[in-house]
């Protein structure tokens, strides 16, 4: 392994290609029928993805060579992503309740997941030939986890996996068995 001068270190930021990102989007829900179709009833498993929000935190292309450690400029060797993902959630439903209102709080007698977050920072290195420190790092935080599960909540999760169609890649499907 070799090991990089300072010079070296600073001339790799100051050289390096950089993505500026800004996303901020509300990302869809799922709806999932426990029969394969909403038109025969039963259940509705609903996964929210909720928001995402990804913020790139890019280090500075000049870099005083004198104002910094060895260890600090090691530390601005990776351009540096933010990651937040909040309000994603999951809901167990009868298909004719209302849970398209259920679906836009927090938390309600539907849900099974209730309003969670999730907090990535992704490290990229500007210097790919740089052996000493790894190429990309990921740190992870999750904000309280709460599941709202009762013994008639599972037995509804477990009728609605057995009662779910799954497709058949060797027969054709009917038109009584197809999908909306």
């Amino acid at each position: 392994a070799i090991r990089m001068s300072r010079s070296g270190l600073q001339s790799a930021i100051e050289g390096h290609m950089t993505i500026h990102l800004a996303v901020n989007m509300k990302s869809p829900y799922v709806v999932i029928p426990e029969f394969g179709t909403l038109h025969r009833g039963g259940n509705v498993i609903i996964v929210d993805l909720g928001k995402l929000k990804i913020e790139s935190e890019l280090q500075p292309k000049h870099l005083s060579s004198h104002e910094c450690t060895m260890s600090e400029i090691e530390s601005r060797l990776y351009d540096k992503f933010n990651i937040t993902i909040t309000e994603v959630k999951v809901l167990l439903a009868d298909s004719g309740e209302d849970w398209h209102t259920a679906q836009t709080q927090p938390d309600s007698e539907f849900h099974i997941l209730p309003s969670v977050g999730m907090q990535l920072a992704f490290f990229n290195t500007v210097k790919s030939d740089y052996n000493q420190l790894p190429q990309q790092k990921l740190e992870a935080k999750i904000t309280t986890l709460k599941l709202n599960l009762s013994d008639e909540k599972i037995q509804m999760v477990a009728d609605f996996f057995t009662h779910m169609p799954m497709p058949h890649s060797n027969s054709m499907m009917g038109l009584d068995d197809s999908v909306d």
